[in-house]
């Protein structure tokens, strides 16, 4: 049975699931306003391929003022929409005007024409915002509202005036155009007694906010060891409360809530994100800790699974898995309250459920500090050891199943007995370092830097 209720945040359904039963729940569509408030709202992020010529077909365009304006095709589901920078006045030395085929007839002179919100041009280093542009797109025969804005930058080794250093060669080689996700969906449901809230953001800026955990093909293949990030959508849920910025986990197809498996689904042309009780066999699999958040990613590419606050045995289908990432919070002793996030690197082991053992995941404590000269780093100084006489030291915390912390912060103020950076007031303060030779003769001594 079903009962809807209504909320502040919206529309809340009340269900208990039983097999073969389904919740939907409906999305929100909101915006987020320019200025952004101090509100949580997630945000995404796209980048546009440039072109330095016309794109092929039939446009009709604007008379532009610079003599090198800039082509960018915006991509949403099955849409896409020409974007083109250009000057205002001849006497710009960067990019300040915006074109964009608002109503996708390949005509630049009948859309309304953006100019920049903020140009900063330095001797070597450009940089423009732009107003947010609504549109609009399509997916699956459905009409989806969109609210983005661009940036741009550019940067050259040889500082010239008056725009001259924006040639096609400088330009394909250092200027960049991204654009920021101004939109994204929320939610509220009920389940066995807990209600929980969520936002789901475009984090990959493609105008699907439903795509699942995928890998980079190149994260198992790098030399150096960083946290591997995976690509698809964010979702932030949290249940008695509303979600945060640390609240943020990758979208997966199945996720697991108070220790019961759900598939995951989310339609954003009909407004609806989808629990149904998995109806899969799962084996239990053993977390060292208590961990708030974990996600798991099947080898085959096939399914992930999001865990939200589970006990430390919990139940996941059987399948060959690496975790990707994880978020604890605990308390220091003077009741601080403090957050970390680690994510797993191409030494982070892979472990099999079958079915036939209870399967223990390696991670976590006990954490060791590590400083590493870089590969780039140590290539750098082999070749040019004649005129570099300095190495870059990089410092990282490693847990026990090789991932490495990209996060730790205290969330209680002043509240902690941890000392903490003069810099970054809610960061453990950074730690020092010392160089020193066979003899005990120090040879350099200093602290990190965070970043």
């Amino acid at each position: 049975m079903k009962a809807i209720c209504k909320t502040a945040f919206g529309i809340l359904f009340c269900l208990i699931l039983c097999p073969g039963f389904s919740l939907d729940i409906p999305i929100i569509y909101e915006k987020i306003p320019e200025p952004q408030d101090m509100v949580f709202r997630p945000q995404g992020y796209g980048y546009f391929e440039k072109l330095l010529n016309p794109p092929d077909g039939q446009w009709k365009m604007p008379e532009f003022i610079h003599k090198i304006p800039v082509y960018a095709f915006l991509k949403l589901g099955e849409t896409q929409r020409l974007i083109i920078l250009d000057f205002q006045n001849s006497t710009d030395q960067f990019y300040s005007r915006l074109y964009f085929d608002a109503n996708n007839n390949k005509d630049l002179t009948d859309d309304p024409v953006f100019q920049a919100l903020n140009i900063n041009v330095q001797s070597n280093y450009y940089y423009s915002y732009f107003p947010l542009i609504e549109t609009s797109y399509e997916m699956k025969g459905t009409i989806l509202p969109y609210r983005f804005n661009v940036s741009v930058n550019f940067f050259t080794q040889n500082p010239q005036s008056q725009g001259d250093a924006l040639t096609k060669e400088n330009i394909r080689n250092t200027l960049n155009i991204h654009y920021q996700v101004k939109c994204y969906y929320y939610g509220s449901f009920q389940l066995d007694g807990e209600t929980y809230h969520f936002a789901i953001s475009d984090n990959n800026g493609n105008g699907s906010f439903s795509d699942s955990a995928s890998l980079p093909e190149f994260a198992f293949k790098q030399t150096m060891r960083y946290p591997i990030y995976p690509q698809g959508d964010l979702i932030y849920l949290k249940y008695n409360g509303k979600p945060s910025w640390d609240d943020d986990q990758i979208l997966t197809t199945k996720i697991i809530l108070k220790n019961k498996l759900y598939d995951l689904a989310i339609d954003e042309t009909k407004s609806l994100m989808t629990l149904v009780p998995a109806l899969e066999t799962s084996y239990s699999v053993n977390l060292p800790m208590d961990i708030d958040r974990i996600t798991f990613y099947r080898k085959d590419g096939k399914s992930s699974v999001g865990v939200y606050n589970s006990t430390r045995t919990l139940n996941v289908p059987m399948g060959e898995y690496i975790f990707i990432a994880y978020t604890v919070s605990r308390k220091d002793q003077k009741g601080g309250q403090w957050l970390l996030k680690a994510g797993a690197t191409k030494d982070t082991p892979w472990f099999t459920v079958d079915g036939e053992r209870t399967v223990d995941i390696v991670l976590g404590e006990p954490y060791t500090p590590l400083v590493e000269i870089p590969e780039w780093s140590r290539q750098q100084f082999q070749q040019l050891s004649s005129s570099i006489q300095q190495v870059q030291l990089s410092f990282n915390v490693e847990g026990k199943g090789k991932e490495l912390i990209s996060n730790l912060s205290n969330l209680s103020g002043n509240l902690s007995d941890i000392p903490m950076s003069a810099r970054y007031t809610n960061r453990p303060k950074e730690p020092i370092y010392t160089i020193t030779k066979t003899s005990g003769a120090i040879v350099a001594q200093g602290a990190f830097e965070y970043g």
